[in-house]
């Protein structure tokens, strides 16, 4: 026999009025109120919980959108700028742009990357820029490689805040690529 059917069955609980219908109270409708009082503060709660979560993410996503515009205006330029240095010395370099938005209920994600083809016994390499919705970090890779099959790639992982990524720090961080492509 569970606690509620002992209680129900015994009708031990007469006294607190906490097995009590509304009629045997007296007509005290405190069960009522406090009935009334968690409900009304338990949707409160909700909506202000709901209200909190959409204004996060519609932080998230205007920030995530001004990224992409930094990416357009600023960093995407430079990268073209880099791949059409590059391709007058006679290597294969494009930049591409990849964005991620599906599935629906999963942050939106950006890469921006510059590669460089293989030529002669080095390459290829591959600068990577991403960032998601759901962060203001930014992932930075360069990727060496692998020169032949069976070679592994050298890849080095960094991360930046959004704030701080600028122009000058990409064209520094493909600099470092090519260096490190001809010092292999």
């Amino acid at each position: 026999m569970s606690f509620f059917d002992s209680h129900s069955v015994a009708h031990e609980a007469s006294d607190d009025g906490l097995w009590q219908a509304p009629l045997q109270a007296g007509g005290d409708d405190l069960w009522q109120s406090r009935l009334g009082v968690a409900v009304s503060s338990g949707l409160t709660g909700d909506a202000s919980r709901h209200a909190r979560e959409d204004a996060r993410r519609a932080r998230r996503a205007a920030a995530f959108d001004a990224y992409r515009r930094q990416c357009a205006a600023e960093l995407r330029p430079v990268l073209e700028h880099s791949a059409h240095m590059l391709r007058e010395w006679g290597l294969d370099a494009r930049v591409s742009e990849t964005m991620r938005d599906v599935p629906a209920r999963m942050p939106r994600g950006f890469d921006l990357a510059l590669r460089i083809g293989k030529f002669g016994d080095r390459g290829p390499g591959k600068l990577t820029i991403s960032a998601t919705e759901a962060s203001e970090l930014v992932r930075v890779t360069l990727k060496l490689g692998p020169a032949c099959i069976g070679d592994e790639a050298d890849e080095h992982v960094g991360t930046t805040t959004t704030r701080d990524l600028s122009g000058d720090l990409v064209g520094g961080l493909v600099a470092t690529l090519v260096e490190h492509l001809f010092s292999n």
